[in-house]
């Protein structure tokens, strides 16, 4: 092999290195928190559509169900069959993107947007709910 198709070759490795998805990140799924990681919402794909999860540490004042700390978290849900506040015991797949306020991103049908004070909002189109995670976790509104 001559030097100009090392050099090409090279390259090429190169280029698919640093444009191509890494094996690890899974398009099915979406991961987002606060800026100060203390409230995160996981997205994914099922066979019913984009069913989201997001948890909050500091609900738990609003949410004493979930406690003890260690077992628990504060959540709500925006599902096929429910949609409302519930207790969180899992953990989420992979590390969350963190969101400055009003940054928004979009997974599917759903759109997440951080507030000013630390929460999320999470706007489903598809299943027409609005939800709220951070101080006190809420559906804001639903049509269902």
């Amino acid at each position: 092999m001559n030097r100009t198709a090392t050099m090409a070759l090279a390259s090429s490795a190169l280029f698919a290195v640093t444009v191509a998805p890494s094996a690890a990140a899974d398009p099915n799924l979406a991961t987002y928190s606060n800026a100060a990681g203390n409230v995160r919402c996981e997205m994914y794909q099922s066979s019913s559509g984009i069913d989201t999860i997001c948890v909050s540490d500091t609900a738990r004042k609003t949410q004493p169900e979930c406690n003890p700390p260690s077992h628990l978290i504060p959540a709500v849900t925006i599902g096929r069959d429910f949609m409302g506040t519930n207790c969180w015991n899992q953990g989420f797949v992979g590390q969350p993107k963190r969101l400055g306020p009003l940054q928004v991103q979009r997974f599917g049908s759903t759109f997440t947007v951080p507030g000013f004070s630390g929460n999320l909002y999470v706007f489903d189109i598809a299943r027409l709910a609005l939800v709220r995670a951070g101080s006190a976790n809420a559906v804001i509104w639903k049509l269902r």
